[in-house]
């Protein structure tokens, strides 16, 4: 999807829904390594910002962004305190979204993967693990895949052995 279907997208699926407060809500584009979309609370609502990851719309199909925009729209919808709780999911199925986090998607692990500076594999599982920076825990060798160590505990064989991304 290009980026100006994009942003026509989002503003009219914004004028649908966020139908009383629209006037404080904006969109903007993010460069995000992390996260697909965004929602941005502003004191007294003044320069809300909605906001979508630049690379993953530009490699993502319309339904996979309509389904970003519609899980941001349901945070605003659900205010600030609600995060991914029952309410929020309520308003989220309500506008026609699906109540889940969407960075699972075979797009998102692409564009995380162009993105990273390093990667890691896991020698138990073989997932793969994505970082722009290594954490102090990283530098230290001391990282670990984390559902390896939920199912297995610590051990050799889910320790990430980081390396540079190209």
């Amino acid at each position: 999807m290009n980026m100006s279907e994009a942003k026509t997208l989002t503003e009219h699926l914004m004028d649908v829904h966020i139908k009383k407060d629209r006037c404080f809500w904006n969109f903007e584009w993010m460069t995000s390594t992390r996260a697909l979309g965004k929602c941005n609370w502003k004191p007294l609502g003044f320069g809300s910002r909605i906001l979508l990851n630049e690379d993953f719309v530009l490699h993502a199909e319309v339904n996979e962004v309509t389904e970003v925009i519609l899980h941001e729209i349901a945070h605003v919808l659900a205010g600030p305190m609600h995060g991914h709780d029952r309410h929020w999911s309520l308003i989220c199925i309500a506008i026609g979204g699906h109540p889940s986090r969407l960075t699972k998607s075979e797009t998102f692990e692409k564009v995380v993967a162009m993105n990273a500076k390093y990667v890691a594999v896991c020698g138990d599982c073989g997932d793969k693990h994505y970082a722009a920076r290594l954490g102090r825990r990283a530098k230290a060798g001391s990282n670990h895949c984390g559902p390896c160590v939920k199912r297995h505990g610590f051990n050799d064989k889910n320790k990430l052995t980081w390396r540079i991304n190209y």
